[in-house]
């Protein structure tokens, strides 16, 4: 059994076979759902929850978030499998262009005394437009309202998960985040053309709820002007 709080890697590999622009299918998405539930899901116990996120490989070695972080336990098979498999047919369409070399399922065995509240959470895809009235403004920039980080965009941790890079959807700006240690709160720069824009400092108040958190401090960049706001 691997460690509490540390995130994982489980990959399954897809079969060399088939043309350049090769997809996964359905049945290879249940397949390694059920061997990552064979070795990892089933051995937890009871009262045990995990986080995990299905993400892509491909053949020039980028890896791609498909599906938003999901907190499960061992009773919900299905219902995984279910959510994989919808976040895969709203953006199997992107990669059409690419061959698939591996799933991969990045999870973290959540500790129990995280587990405080015993309920799994399903995050099924947004089928719908964005709507902007759940985003934080600050200045004239939107940001998701959620410490979910898989929400925002591609992730990337390194510096042994104490930071993570994030690649913004649909732009080519990028969250630069460092997580404070032996805190819940991150520091965010939002980066354009690798200048900083804005920086702030966020803390969760939940720890299942990713959804709960203040906003503690911000910094903004304007030209080389720099001007700060503390929010109390």
């Amino acid at each position: 059994m691997q460690n509490t709080n540390t995130w994982n890697v489980f990959s399954s590999p897809e079969p060399k076979e088939g043309g350049p622009n090769k997809l996964i299918t359905v049945s290879q998405i249940i397949g390694a759902t059920n061997k990552f539930y064979a070795e990892v899901l089933s051995t937890l116990s009871d009262g045990q929850y995990l986080l995990i996120i299905f993400k892509i490989r491909t053949n020039e070695n980028l890896i791609r978030s498909i599906s938003t972080l999901q907190r499960v336990n061992k009773f919900i098979q299905d219902d995984l499998i279910a959510v994989f498999i919808e976040h895969w047919e709203l953006k199997e369409e992107n990669y059409k262009h690419f061959k698939i070399e591996e799933i991969i399922l990045n999870y973290k065995i959540i500790s129990k005394e995280e587990s405080k509240e015993n309920t799994a959470i399903i995050n099924k895809p947004l089928k719908n437009r964005v709507n902007y009235n759940n985003f934080l403004k600050i200045g004239t920039y939107n940001f998701p309202v959620t410490m979910d980080l898989f929400e925002w965009g591609g992730v990337d941790f390194i510096l042994n998960d104490k930071e993570a890079i994030v690649f913004k959807k649909h732009s080519h700006s990028v969250y630069h985040i460092r997580f404070i240690e032996n805190t819940h709160k991150m520091v965010v720069e939002y980066r354009k053309s690798n200048r900083v824009i804005v920086s702030f400092t966020d803390e969760l108040l939940d720890v299942n709820n990713l959804g709960t958190f203040r906003l503690l401090k911000i910094k903004y960049f304007i030209l080389r002007m720099v001007g700060y706001f503390i929010k109390k």
